[in-house]
C-alpha cells in the first residue's frame, strides 16, 4: 500500500510541475490599452490549427473593469473579421483570472512588461487539460528574434511543451490588428 501511495504522489508531483503558475505582484490596470498579437501557441493543435479555429483570435484592447478585464479581440468567422468582447472576471489568486468562453476557464499571466509585452494563457481545467497562450506587444512590428526567444524563454521556465507555434512577427494576418 505503501507503495502505490508513493507512486501516486510522485505522478500527482509531476504533474503538478507541467502546469504553470501566474506571476506575481501584477497591477492589471497597467495592462489597459492598445495590444497586438504577435505569436500563439498551443498543447493542443486543434485549438489553432485554421484561420477559423476558436482560440485563433487576435487582441486589439484590453479594458479595466471593476470585476476585471475586458478583452477586445478580431476573429476570422465566414471570411470576414469580427470583433468579440471576453469578460475576464478577478479571482483570489493574483494574476489568474476566470472566462467563459468556450471550453476554456481560466485565463492567467504568465509574464508582463507595460511598455513591451503581455504573455498569457488560456486554460482548460475540466476533462483533459489544454493550455493556449498569446505574446503580445504594444508595437504592431515588434523584433522577431527578441519576441520568439522571450517567448520561448517563458515557455520553457513555466514548464510548458507546446505542440504547436505560430509566429506572427513577419505575417500579416487577416484580422491582426
Amino acid at each position: 500500500m505503501k507503495c502505490v501511495l508513493l507512486a501516486l504522489a510522485l505522478v500527482c508531483g509531476i504533474q503538478a510541475t507541467t502546469i504553470p503558475q501566474a506571476m506575481k505582484n501584477l497591477d492589471i490596470s497597467k495592462m489597459a490599452g492598445t495590444w497586438h498579437t504577435v505569436a500563439m501557441m498551443t498543447t493542443d493543435t486543434a485549438l489553432l490549427a485554421s484561420e477559423t479555429t476558436p482560440l485563433r483570435m487576435f487582441v486589439k484592447e484590453l479594458s479595466i473593469t471593476p470585476k476585471g478585464l475586458e478583452i477586445t479581440v478580431n476573429q476570422r468567422k465566414n471570411g470576414q473579421c469580427v470583433e468579440k468582447k471576453i469578460v475576464a472576471e478577478k479571482t483570489d489568486m493574483e494574476a489568474r483570472f476566470k472566462i467563459h468562453y468556450l471550453q476554456q476557464d481560466e485565463m492567467f499571466v504568465m509574464d508582463f512588461d507595460n511598455q513591451d509585452h503581455l504573455i498569457f494563457c488560456m486554460e482548460k481545467t475540466m476533462d483533459t487539460q489544454s493550455l493556449t497562450c498569446q505574446y503580445l506587444t504594444r508595437t504592431p512590428s515588434p523584433n522577431q528574434d527578441k519576441v520568439m526567444e522571450k517567448f520561448n524563454s517563458v515557455l520553457k521556465a513555466k514548464s510548458v511543451r507546446p505542440t504547436m507555434v505560430l509566429d506572427f512577427t513577419q505575417t500579416m494576418m487577416p484580422c491582426r490588428a
